[in-house]
């Protein structure tokens, strides 16, 4: 969650603007820890926390795997294998929309980093993820 908040930053999405904008919120020029208050309770896919994509209401996860970005390239194999993607036959797996920023780490003060932990809390039970 935190990386992908930093990558949200970074990119510079023309709809996260634009929803930003119907908030009130212009993103433009804002420094990362101004981003982060700015976003941190926006209702866009970018900065909203991903749990309820994947989980029930109860919190009970609703599919069988999650790939993680991280090891996107490993787990996007393990997918193919387990669907009997002959090695010659699995598609290509582009990185578009590729973001050019500095390690989530070196970006987080403490504040931004309470609020995206308070947040993202669910994922980051749910999802196993630590700062």
């Amino acid at each position: 969650p935190f990386d992908r908040l930093v990558s949200a930053w970074a990119g510079g999405d023309p709809d996260l603007r634009a929803c930003a904008l119907e908030a009130g919120i212009d993103l433009r020029g804002l420094s990362f820890s101004r981003f982060v208050d700015a976003t941190i309770s926006l209702d866009h896919p970018h900065v909203a926390p991903q749990t309820p994509f994947i989980c029930a209401p109860d919190g009970a996860l609703r599919v069988d795997f999650v790939g993680r970005f991280e090891r996107l390239a490993d787990d996007f194999g393990r997918l193919c294998d387990q669907f009997g993607l002959a090695l010659a036959a699995r598609p290509k797996l582009p990185h578009a929309h590729r973001s050019h920023h500095p390690r989530y780490q070196e970006l987080f003060d403490v504040r931004s980093r309470t609020l995206a932990m308070r947040r993202y809390r669910e994922d980051l039970a749910v999802l196993g993820y630590d700062y």
